[in-house]
């Protein structure tokens, strides 16, 4: 078959533009502070994303590409341990916790499972990441003498890592990028269905034509480094305009305040309103299932 190259390009853009957008913001916010809304209440400033296909739709494809972009690296799972930080009993040597060596950076994992629901020690571990999504601040004692240490952030002192009394504090920021081939909006247990109200559910159905594409082009993916404001925060004005907009949406009542905030998120690192990914994300949680890729020509400055 011969192909039109210059008709071809313009529709892999239009294909994979959002996807590229999404995936973007969701690195960029990785490293951003908290956001101060109107009411001066504090909010986190990390998104995370969860990519859903079948197999064979190029998830760990677009992961790895993602994690290279990031410099970081690809997990396949964590225990408590390698989540939270611990010692070594036989050397007393600190183990940081993976929230804190993944610190304005990612936390991937690929193919995520958060454990059997029967499974107490696992749903504990749930239980305490989903926690950390939320607010990544926490202390926790152990139970292996170690030497004192303090680790703060070079470039953000409000960030740090200590041990002392065998106690473990940690003060951190991150985003969460995982890979699943099972449907977000139909998994099986509360603690995994609570992992899709802290995220963006990115939804990948490829045909035969994008497939190609996958095969034939080696950036398909293309992820945009943003500026990140040093003090975060959103005028009174935009943030009412995306209450209305999410309102009309008429989205059950625990998405409502996670999805403006979520938009508020999307529009101080784009720093503009770009409806495009504002309808991506309301309308997949209106209808709590994946949608395919949503166009509209909408985008206005503000």
């Amino acid at each position: 078959m011969i192909y039109d190259m210059t008709s071809r390009k313009k529709r892999i853009k239009a294909k994979f533009s959002i996807i590229n957008k999404i995936i973007s913001i969701v690195c960029a916010c990785a490293k951003m502070k908290q956001i101060t809304l109107p009411s001066s209440k504090k909010i986190r400033g990390n998104l995370n994303l969860i990519i859903y296909g079948d197999v064979g739709q190029g998830k760990s494809t677009i992961l790895r590409q993602i994690a290279d972009h990031l410099d970081t690296e690809i997990n396949t799972g964590f225990t408590k341990a390698t989540l939270l930080g611990t010692v070594d009993k036989t050397t007393g040597i600190f183990i940081p916790p993976l929230v804190w060596t993944s610190r304005n950076n990612a936390i991937i994992i690929d193919e995520l499972d958060l454990g059997n629901r029967h499974d107490h020690n696992e749903q504990e571990i749930s239980k305490n990441f989903l926690s950390l999504l939320e607010d990544p601040k926490y202390s926790r004692m152990i139970g292996y003498r170690s030497n004192n240490q303090n680790e703060r952030d070079k470039k953000d002192k409000t960030l740090y890592c200590k041990i002392e009394n065998s106690k473990i504090s940690v003060n951190t920021r991150f985003s969460f990028i995982c890979t699943t081939m099972f449907d977000p909006y139909n998994f099986n247990s509360t603690q995994k269905r609570a992992l899709i109200t802290r995220g963006i559910v990115l939804y990948l159905n490829f045909n035969y034509d994008d497939l190609d594409d996958i095969a034939d082009f080696s950036n398909l993916i293309k992820i945009d480094d943003y500026e990140i404001p040093i003090d975060p925060s959103i005028s009174k004005k935009n943030y009412l305009l995306l209450r209305a907009y999410v309102r009309k949406f008429e989205l059950k009542e625990f998405w409502y305040l996670r999805t403006i905030n979520d938009l508020a998120r999307v529009f101080i690192i784009l720093r503009r309103h770009d409806y495009e990914i504002y309808d991506y994300i309301c309308e997949s949680r209106k209808n709590m299932t994946p949608i395919k890729q949503y166009h509209k020509n909408k985008d206005d400055e503000y």
